[in-house]
């Protein structure tokens, strides 16, 4: 009989003299449901922000222009200027603060960017698209009248603010409630009219590492992430929140594993000590119960990540996460987790197991052998 297989009878052994041995699968399972709730959680909240960040470089383009001295240049489409403003929307008595969003050849943008997400539209595009959110709110519906009013652009002759009535074009939903609840697009020439006061700002449809490659005057560039880094801070707070869970399956696994270990070399002390007087070194006993520790991760590890990239596989195909999740779910979104980040997670896992088992098998060699042999004496 070779060394592995003495190891593995040693190990699957119970105290009956079967090999259907409880302590080993325990801890193996909870290691197992530790790694696949980690790796669903990473799958759900990367599938999510996946989602998310394309709704939001629809929205927004891909660069703002900070640098004072630059001038945008004529008949170069890379860049539009965009007046971004608080207005206030109303429709009769009914009143909303929104952001109004003017950008230079709106059509095209509408086009490249919105139209995916653009549930109604009329071919006139002379007027303003707004969220679902807030036409809900206001009671209205495309080819409806509205007016907008600006607080900060004050008419001298009447004393009230500027204020211009424009038409329902289109209505957008991108299920991101600060988008549809509180934003309006549309052509620059009804921003110019609306804020007398306000400054263009600069944008380009070109990443910074295209604009620095092609214009060598633009060093002072802002991203939509920039614009945006509280709320993707955020997010990656929330996927470690929610990750910790796992972990903390994982660690209780361990500590599972440790007691479990503990307790099944007290009850074989006797067996330690006649495997010592048959010639096993104290090298040889530490590594029966070591082994243990990387067996139980090896396999809880093994059905972990095969459970969850069937879950994974299960949801492209039937959208699970959908069904299970549909009344918290505002959009749907498909897992996406890397096999590295799962190859990672399996690694962590492993290695918090096998540490588990550190003390343990270090204590069993270390056991004098006349007092393994008296222990039940």
């Amino acid at each position: 009989m070779n060394r592995i297989e003495f190891y593995l009878k040693y190990i699957f052994r119970s105290q009956d003299g079967g090999y259907n041995n409880w302590r080993f699968y325990f801890p193996a399972l909870g290691l197992a449901v530790g790694i696949m709730s980690i790796v669903i959680t990473f799958a759900i909240m990367q599938g999510m922000e996946d989602e998310v960040f394309k709704k939001l470089e629809a929205i927004n383009l891909s660069s703002k222009i900070l640098d004072n001295h630059f001038i945008k240049p004529n008949n170069d489409k890379n860049f539009i200027f965009t007046i971004d403003k608080k207005a206030i929307i109303s429709n009769g008595d009914n009143y909303r603060i929104v952001n109004v969003r003017a950008i230079e050849n709106f059509q095209e943008y509408k086009n490249a960017r919105l139209y995916e997400f653009i549930e109604q539209i009329e071919p006139d595009l002379s007027g303003v698209i707004l969220g679902l959110s807030l036409a809900g709110k206001l009671n209205v519906d495309v080819g409806d009248i509205i007016e907008l009013y600006s607080p900060s652009d004050i008419n001298f002759i009447t004393g009230s603010p500027n204020s211009l009535k424009v038409k329902i074009s289109g209505i957008f939903n991108f299920k991101l409630l600060d988008y549809d609840d509180r934003y309006i697009f549309t052509d620059i020439s009804i921003g110019e009219n609306l804020f007398e006061t306000a400054n263009k700002e600069i944008y380009s449809y070109l990443d910074p590492a295209e604009l620095n490659h092609r214009y060598e005057n633009i060093r002072n560039i802002k991203t939509w992430e920039d614009e945006h880094i509280d709320f993707i801070a955020a997010m990656n707070l929330e996927k470690l929140a929610f990750s910790s869970f796992g972990f903390l399956i994982i660690v209780i696994s361990a500590f599972s594993s440790f007691s479990i270990i503990c307790v099944s070399i007290i009850r074989r002390i006797s067996e330690i000590g006649i495997l010592r007087t048959l010639g096993y070194s104290k090298e040889m006993i530490s590594q029966i119960y070591f082994f243990q520790s990387l067996l139980i991760g090896l396999f809880g590890g093994f059905i972990g990540v095969f459970l969850s990239k069937l879950f994974i596989m299960l949801d492209g195909s039937y959208s699970l996460t959908s069904q299970i999740f549909s009344s918290e779910l505002l959009f749907d979104f498909k897992l996406n987790i890397s096999n590295y980040e799962i190859f990672i997670i399996y690694i962590i896992g492993l290695s918090i197991m096998l540490f588990s088992g550190i003390y343990p098998s270090m204590y069993a060699s270390k056991m004098p052998i006349l007092k393994s042999l008296n222990y039940n004496k």
